[in-house]
């Protein structure tokens, strides 16, 4: 059984606090993370399993067999303005550069900036 996943990705200045007394965790929170977060659960809606905003694709650098699909301009809620929508897909995922893409965003996510962000991001 290969599990399904989904993938929302917007990109900017999060702000990261550590909070708890017994059980320390780091928690992100702003409106980078809530766009990206409402973007996630655009992907059952779309039928699409990574979405990504066109605001953060515009600062980014793709491997030339990733395919990006426009859907347009939508409302996310809780955002005042419209959001540019891409889906982001291979002709051919495998379950191996799934879990690395998956785990690839994940540390982009955790890591991100609005000044680290400029940088190219390759997927092999």
């Amino acid at each position: 059984m290969v599990p399904e996943f989904r993938i929302g990705m917007h990109g900017g200045s999060v702000v990261a606090s550590e909070v708890g007394d017994d059980k320390r965790e780091i928690v992100y929170f702003g409106d980078t993370i809530n766009t990206a977060a409402r973007l996630e659960q655009m992907c059952k809606q779309l039928k699409r399993a990574f979405l990504v905003s066109g605001e953060l694709l515009s600062r980014m650098s793709l491997s030339s067999d990733i395919l990006t699909e426009e859907l347009g301009t939508m409302e996310l809620r809780g955002k005042q303005r419209q959001v540019r929508i891409l889906s982001l897909s291979r002709a051919a995922w495998s379950e191996k550069k799934s879990r690395r893409l998956a785990k690839l965003f994940q540390t982009i996510l955790i890591n991100a900036s609005s000044t680290s962000l400029g940088r190219s991001v390759n997927i092999a």
